[in-house]
């Protein structure tokens, strides 16, 4: 008995030193950037490193099948998969398929017919007694499909969580176009728990829990009580999120995606007398309470860091132990199903789930526009602030159908106007590099202060009496960018043609594959780094064919998922004076915070002169 004793002293004091080591690494999570730098203003040539999280890469082989990968490094914040992916059929492995209107609903129903078949297998729980529970202050509340256990005391912020969460069902499926009918008898069994131990003892855990706030499995989801009313029920709401994609989409890959949606889906705003409503945009974190992503995201930003879409494309499952990792997914997410030119393609996200190389077919399905996604997510993380309006920022990179002014037109002088109520905005003007051009701005404007609350009218300088990035709100901002053109994910990281067919074996497109997160760009050196050795050794064998020139220039455009949107130059009076170091296309726009834009009204003009 005394070493049968010992044995389970030692046991608890070994689960307690993994669990205080897993909070602590969360607790001293390091920042995604480096230390804060000075903004670029002046279109800047310096390279910008671009950081992902720190770790040693795992040790699941490169080979293995994605299902295996998965298997090895989930942390315990998902369910493991019942079986390999399925491997549908050659016509689904074509992302133009599931976007063709001829085509996307037969592969919606072979995915939904896989899912259907594996959830069939899935074991059922065993019952639980409620009464056995009753001794450790275990109670269940029960609301149309959700059975709620906790041991919080009885409040309407702990009783109303299963109202909301029976609410949520009929609006996960509105969201995931699904099928409501089958959900009708889904029954889920929540546990909010303050006493891990009891619920283990009452039987709804069978040892240890292996995650640290959340977790869902088959038709339970789990919570460690937060202490804040408001993040106890986005945690359930989040968990529930999980288990009904499991259910219905049959599989939770890749990991960006899986945990970026859940989060997305779960910022919700309840009341018991105006209902539910999911997948806000926060208007302020102070409506959100606990759930301090944006402001996260917006303190790393001020380093001028930040990842590209690649780079969170292949977080890992062991990332998640860091929250930065749920909130850049959560800001990719919502990204694409609000930007008007990409909700078509997360509308099927959830359909790969059960694919063999999801990533693969994201990348695909983006196409020839890759270039444009990484500058449209480079402006959004540049903008990111609370009531973001898609919309009115959207950005179209086409220039405009008229021909561009030639070089005597621009000796006299073109006019040009800027709409105050979007952002960036294409003149359709190429300025060359290496020549000097004067930009003069002038007319009126009726701008919108938010801390006076009301409208003024104002001159392209702006105003002092507000801040917006960092500039007077209401200034006329400039950049030249580079046109991104039509370039597919292998034209923008400079992956060629002719290795197309590698880059699903050397160079998975999968968030369980190998890789070591260092950085993404160029080393002090100008080799490539952040990729697997694989795609280095592809890549550093098509650059032999380039000159010695271009060979000193950062081999991937997006290095810096900032460029070139920071680098505006301002309006600080009338007229600005710009010598571009690499020629594109003049884009101009009205400095002022994306929730307002559509508060503004009028137009300014700005005048664009080759300078002698």
């Amino acid at each position: 008995m005394s070493e049968r004793h010992g044995f389970c002293r030692l046991a608890t004091l070994a689960r307690y030193v993994i669990l205080t080591t897993l909070l602590f690494s969360v607790a001293a999570e390091p920042a995604w950037a480096d230390p804060p730098k000075p903004r670029a203003k002046k279109n800047a040539d310096g390279v910008a490193d671009v950081h992902g999280p720190s770790g040693s890469p795992s040790k699941s082989s490169e080979n293995a099948s994605p299902f295996r990968t998965s298997r090895e490094q989930n942390d315990g914040s998902l369910p493991p998969a019942d079986d390999a992916p399925t491997l549908i059929n050659e016509k689904a492995r074509d992302a133009r398929n599931w976007l063709d209107p001829q085509t996307t609903d037969s592969l919606r129903k072979l995915v939904l017919d896989a899912a259907k078949e594996r959830r069939s297998r899935w074991p059922e729980y065993p019952a639980l007694d409620p009464r056995k529970g009753a001794a450790d202050n275990i109670r269940v509340v029960e609301s149309g499909r959700i059975l709620f256990y906790t041991d919080l005391p009885s409040s309407p912020e702990v009783d109303q969580i299963p109202d909301a969460l029976d609410a949520a069902v009929p609006l996960l499926c509105e969201f995931f176009h699904a099928d409501e009918e089958k959900f009708e008898n889904w029954r889920v069994e929540a546990f909010l728990m303050r006493d891990v131990d009891a619920f283990i003892r009452f039987g709804a855990l069978d040892g240890p829990p292996r995650f640290l706030y959340g977790y869902s499995d088959r038709d339970r989801i789990f919570a460690k009580d937060q202490k804040v009313g408001y993040y106890n029920r986005f945690l359930l709401m989040h968990e529930l999120v999980h288990t009904f994609m499991h259910e219905y989409f049959g599989d939770l890959r890749p990991r960006w995606y899986s945990e970026g949606v859940a989060e997305y889906v779960a910022l919700h705003q309840w009341s018991p007398r105006k209902g539910l409503q999911l997948a806000q945009i926060p208007e302020s974190e102070s409506a959100y309470p606990g759930f301090g992503r944006l402001r996260q995201l917006k303190e790393i930003l001020k380093s001028n860091r930040a990842p590209t879409i690649f780079e969170i494309m292949n977080l890992e499952p062991r990332d998640y132990v860091h929250v930065s990792s749920y909130a850049w997914s959560w800001a990719m997410v919502m990204f694409l199903y609000n930007s008007p030119k990409y909700q078509d393609v997360a509308q099927v996200l959830p359909f790969w789930m059960v694919a063999n190389d999801p990533n693969g077919l994201f990348v695909d399905a983006i196409g020839d526009r890759w270039a444009e996604l990484e500058y449209d997510w480079a402006d959004f993380l540049n903008r990111l602030d609370y009531g973001y309006d898609f919309e009115a920022t959207a950005i179209e990179l086409e220039p405009p159908s008229d021909a561009p002014p030639n070089d005597e037109a621009l000796r006299r002088g073109v006019v040009v106007s800027v709409d105050p109520k979007r952002g960036w905005q294409s003149s359709g003007i190429v300025l060359e590099a290496g020549r000097r051009y004067k930009l003069t701005v002038g007319g009126r404007f009726d701008f919108y202060l938010e801390g006076a609350k009301r409208v003024f009218s104002f001159e392209g300088t702006g105003a002092t009496v507000e801040y917006c990035n960092e500039l007077p709100a209401g200034r006329v901002l400039a950049v030249v960018v580079p046109e991104p053109g039509k370039r597919a994910f292998d034209e923008v990281y400079h992956y060629e043609e002719s290795n197309v067919d590698k880059r699903t074996s050397g160079f998975r497109f999968d968030a369980f594959r190998n890789t070591r997160h260092t950085r993404f760009g160029v080393d002090s050196a100008g080799n490539a780094t952040g990729f697997s050795d694989g795609f280095l050794a592809d890549v550093k064998s098509n650059d032999r064919a380039r000159s010695a020139e271009s060979s000193k220039e950062a081999r991937f455009d997006f290095y810096n998922a900032l460029y070139p949107w920071n680098e505006a130059l301002d309006f600080a009076s009338v007229s600005l004076q710009i010598a571009p170091k690499t020629s594109g296309t003049l884009y101009l726009c009205v400095n002022a915070p994306a929730r307002n834009l559509k508060r503004n009204s009028g137009n300014v003009k700005v005048q664009v002169k080759i300078a002698e």
